[in-house]
């Protein structure tokens, strides 16, 4: 037979060296994987007779077909390299060892590009630097420095292989051979019989008493104990817990060896659970021989390096025929609707879709059977049909091949953005984790900074990506049609933005697993956006397609907007806890690709100027109040000490508020931009896309860009006033989620960013008497207030608590404009940099108590936006370190150097934060009252946002700091101790700015407006002001 082989090798004969080998195979393979009737599970024999004779029976034809050698006996290709006169020692590549599942992985927090570059032991031993898929060593790309180790470093005497054409030819129809017959097995769906291609081999078999396996497999919808429980009825407690742990980590176990009718009966009397199916036991041994065959071809790549490139071309390149139903995407567009309304259905799965919206469309499935399809195609397309270890063994084939060349890796990449909507299909239907899955090689290529803006500029990939978690998604999202002034609930599968407000809506079920599975998408999302390009990078290509793919991610991200809306309830309690995770469940998913979404926006002033005015028809198309009461957008007149303005009516304690603004929070991110919105400030005349952004802005009242983002300060406020207690623990958790170090950089913190833009383009009066209006205190701030609340308090004794809740709203109005003046350390806001921020949040977090290196990262505010900060370069900065006791950690204490940077009144402070910062200072008496510590010197803002400290000269707001002032020294009940540590700190602020520009002016127009200097002075030494004597 081996001379017959090497003959028909030498003659070009193929198909007679294929047929050669599987009768070969025929024979040999039954005898080699044969199954053990009393234990069919188990296969140590198996393994045994592999690693012997009977191993070296089944690989050494293909060797000796390779050398042409009718004498070999050895089962590797060694003999390849003297052949191909290739010298193995000569590396200088990409290591590629592919991890097993639970492997320790190394990296450098320094030297790696991002978070999933690694590296193995071996080579993170060997590599000299200061600090799941496969290694990354010798990958240019993954590293900033220090890219590879002794082994893998490239070396001026590499040679690059090039084998002779005749051995390339031969190398190449061999292992289309191997890996045609595999995928055949692997992919076969006939359970009772083998592939066609074995019955053209005329070799004869009986059917009579055809031997069967049931065969279980593996699914997560079954517990560990129901599947125990149905096992222990064909073997002992033991073995079943063998047979479950095969299962877990293989996908699938042999359970009962015999004739078929009694298999199937096995199979259908006990009702076994998960997924049961009866086999041919000549199909499961060829099946397992395939694994094997394709472990073994994998370790040859280690023993002959030029065989990873002639896989790699025959996955790319040789076809092979697709079995398994392809799903067509029909799309229609809607006749009766002039939008630009495209609706997309599965060619094999029921649409329940609207007249009014699409026009109904009969469901239509077509199998695809041809050779249209490449054997990487296949990979992709069949990875759910395959059990966990036949996935396993393809995915590192492919990890050892196409991503170990460049040029095949970007093939791969795009053959995977083809089919990128059917893979997710399949994952999603499927029920095996993610690293079980092909969805988990994206990271393989996604994380290529030149790969993956080469796959956005040719391949649309952030738009392909972004359709398909909307895709996969849409059927959470319900949409208000506007219909005559009415609003109309209708379940619709897209959105025209210009005529429907598309929303989630899960208040049936929460976080649903096909909902989980599909923001895996979101990973990608992460991925492909991970490498910011610089200003160089960018072409007209990726302009286009990382614009275009950005309105496909808003249609997305909009969804949430608004979503989970809250009404107070002022009379009678909740029934029901409103359901809120699965927002913050999809937000969380999503903040990294939208705070890596502004970093490229910030980069290109074309990209730039396209996002925001993108972003900025949405929401003018989008109504600010989606649930409204009756007296909302009336336009009313604000009068405050003399001062007027018109501002349209809202009243958070009527109307509904959403927690849930990204779109919104998108602007105020791109606000950051200094060089591209500068143009906003002038008067003079920009190029178009500016010119309609001013058109927008202009033609919308000022107010509106920062509207919603102060309503949920608002409701947030109300709520530390006690005003939402019979709202249950939903609006609660919300809030308090909203300002975790979880979600506050997408959420919290940029609220007060666009609070800050606001302030910069806003008329100081006009802002001031807004954020007094929304906040309900425009009555309180006038003089007249407390003698109609006396006469008010006569009639309504309840109004003693009503002062109460004015004082704590009137808190979080000063703490609000607190934040507005002082928070200039975020990216794009202040002069400062990444490192003053880290250092400033990690002197604020050690002012609360000592803490451990652990416990400082947990509430240090993760932002995927800024540069390499090394956090361990600024504790060791900001604090001094006291070793471990015997009862105690090593914990990290404020340095007294660092304290100067202090603000009691710190934006990412809760309340019980701001307790013990005060606390802890006064135990280390540094201060005996560092309640009244002065405020610190603040770096200068931007250019953009320079004219914020105008507030702070504003009349309606010294107005305010009298009225205050004035309540103290009469201890009205309309005053406190911390409203009036809040002004104090504010007119801190001021006079430092009057310190830094001597022109600035607040001194005069305070002491001429109402003579504060001398009110302050009234309240010296007196027991009104022992809040902070020392500040005042």
């Amino acid at each position: 037979m081996i001379v017959d082989l090497v003959q028909s090798v030498l003659q070009g004969e193929w198909a007679q060296v294929r047929q050669l080998l599987f009768k070969h195979w025929l024979v040999q393979v039954p005898q080699v994987f044969e199954i053990n009737e009393d234990i069919p599970w188990d296969n140590t024999g198996v393994k045994e007779k592999l690693l012997g004779p009977s191993g070296q029976l089944l690989f050494s034809p293909i060797v000796s077909a390779f050398l042409l050698d009718v004498r070999n006996t050895k089962s590797d290709l060694g003999g390849m390299n003297e052949i191909a006169g290739v010298d193995p020692s000569k590396t200088g590549k990409i290591c590629g060892h592919v991890f097993k599942n639970e492997e320790e992985t190394y990296t450098c927090l320094d030297c790696a590009t991002d978070k999933t570059c690694v590296m193995c032991l071996p080579c993170f031993k060997m590599r000299s630097s200061s600090g799941s898929g496969c290694c990354d060593c010798g990958d240019v790309e993954a590293w900033l420095e220090g890219y590879a180790c002794a082994n893998h470093k490239k070396k001026d005497d590499d040679e690059t292989f090039t084998l002779a054409p005749e051995l390339k030819k031969r190398s190449e129809q061999l292992i289309e051979i191997i890996l045609h017959f595999a995928l055949s097995m692997l992919t076969h769906n006939d359970d009772l019989k083998l592939p066609d291609f074995f019955e053209k081999l005329e070799i004869e078999s009986s059917t009579d008493n055809q031997q069967c396996l049931t065969m279980l497999y593996k699914n997560e919808t079954h517990s560990y104990e129901s599947v125990l429980k149905v096992l222990e009825l064909y073997c002992t407690k033991d073995q079943a817990m063998f047979v479950e742990t095969i299962v877990d980590r293989e996908g699938r176990s042999a359970v009962k060896l015999g004739n078929k009718t009694d298999c199937t009966r096995a199979k259908d009397d006990h009702h076994l659970p998960r997924s049961v199916k009866v086999m041919d036991t000549t199909l499961f041994a060829f099946q397992n021989f395939s694994i094997s065959l394709l472990t073994w071809l994998n370790n040859q790549m280690d023993v002959f390096p030029p065989l990873r490139e002639i896989v790699g071309e025959v996955l790319l390149n040789s076809n092979f025929p697709l079995k398994k139903k392809y799903l067509q995407k029909v799309v229609l567009e809607d006749s009766k609707d002039d939008g630009d309304v495209r609706n997309e259905i599965d060619a094999n799965e029921e649409a329940e879709i609207f007249n009014s919206v699409t026009t109904i469309v009969e469901q239509q499935e077509s199998t695809i059977e041809n050779s249209s399809f490449t054997m990487l195609e296949n990979i992709l397309l069949q990875d759910t049909q395959i059990w966990t270890a036949g996935r396993c063994v393809l995915h590192q084939l492919l990890m050892r091949t196409v991503f170990m060349i460049h040029d095949q890796k970007v093939r791969f990449a795009k053959a995977f953005m083809k089919h990128y909507n059917e893979i997710y299909e399949d994952f999603i239907k499927d029920d095996h984790e993610i690293y079980e899955s092909v969805v988990q090689l994206s990271v393989q290529f996604m994380t290529v900074p030149s790969l993956a803006r080469k796959l956005i500029a040719e391949d649309d990939a952030f738009s392909v990506i972004s359709k398909a978690i909307c895709v996969q998604t849409d059927k959470y999202a319900k949409c208000k049609i506007l219909f005559d002034d009415h609003w109309e609930l209708k379940l619709i599968f897209s959105v025209n933005v210009d005529e429907k407000i598309a929303r989630f809506h899960f208040t049936s079920r929460s976080f649903p697993a096909d909902l989980r599975r599909s923001l895996q998408i979101a990973r990608d999302l992460d991925y492909i956006l991970n490498a910011v390009p610089s200003e160089t990078d960018w072409t007209r290509e990726l302009i286009d397609g990382f614009v275009s793919g950005f309105a496909d991610f808003l249609v997305f991200v909009q969804r949430l907007q608004g979503m989970d809306e809250v009404q107070l309830r002022a009379v009678e309690h909740q029934n029901w806890e409103s359901e809120w995770e699965t927002a913050f469940n999809i937000l969380i998913r999503l903040k990294n690709a939208i705070s890596l979404s502004i970093s490229w926006a910030e980069t290109n002033e074309e990209v730039h100027n396209r996002v925001l005015l993108m972003c900025l028809e949405l929401m003018n198309n989008m109504p600010p109040v989606y649930t409204k009461a009756d007296d909302d957008s009336k336009e009313v007149t604000i009068t405050v000490n003399g001062e007027s303005c018109k501002i349209s009516h809202f009243d958070v304690l009527k109307s509904a508020t959403s927690i849930h603004q990204p779109v919104v929070r998108i602007i105020a991110g791109l606000f950051t931009a200094q060089n591209h919105t500068m143009f906003l400030m002038r008067n003079e005349h920009g190029n178009k896309l500016q010119e309609q952004i001013k058109t927008i802005l202009i033609t919308n009242e000022d107010t509106n860009l920062y509207e919603l983002s102060l309503r949920v300060l608002v409701l947030c406020a109300q709520s530390n006033a006690s005003l939402c207690r019979r709202n249950g623990f939903s609006l609660e958790n919300q809030i308090h989620n909203y300002f975790s170090p979880f979600w506050r950089s997408e959420m919290f913190d940029r609220d007060i960013l666009m609070m800050q833009v606001g302030a910069a383009m806003t008329p100081p009066l006009k802002f001031i008497i807004h954020l007094l209006q929304r906040f309900g205190l425009d009555k309180w701030a006038t003089i007249e207030f407390e003698q109609d609340e006396a006469t008010a308090a006569q009639i309504k004794p309840e109004s003693k608590e009503i002062s109460k809740t004015m004082v704590t709203i009137a808190e979080e109005f000063f703490q609000c404009l607190i934040l507005i003046l002082c928070e200039r350390y975020a990216h794009g806001v202040g002069k400062t940099n990444s490192i003053d921020r880290v250092k400033r949040e990690v002197i604020h977090i050690l002012c609360t108590g000592s803490h451990t290196f652990s416990q400082i990262q947990q509430k240090v505010s993760n932002d995927i936006n800024a540069k390499r900060v090394s956090l361990h370069d600024v504790v060791n900065q900001v604090a001094d370190f006291r070793e471990p006791l015997s009862t105690s950690a090593g914990q990290f204490h404020c340095k007294e150097s660092s304290l100067p940077f202090y603000s009691p009144f710190f934006m990412h402070y809760s309340k019980s934060d701001q307790l013990a910062a005060e606390q802890s200072q006064a135990r280390a008496n540094l201060n005996k009252n560092i309640r009244a510590c002065s405020p610190p010197v603040l770096p200068d803002f931007l250019p953009f946002f320079e004219q914020i400290p105008m507030l702070l000269k504003s009349g309606i707001l010294i107005h305010v700091f009298r009225i205050v002032i004035d309540r103290t020294t009469r201890r009205s009940r309309f005053s406190s101790d911390r409203l009036f540590h809040k002004v104090l700190y504010l007119i801190g602020i001021a006079l430092n700015e009057e310190e830094k520009c001597s022109s600035f002016g607040f001194t005069q127009k305070a002491e001429q407006s109402v003579g504060l200097l001398a009110l302050l002075e009234g309240l010296i030494g007196k027991p009104e002001s022992s809040i902070c004597p020392i500040l005042l």
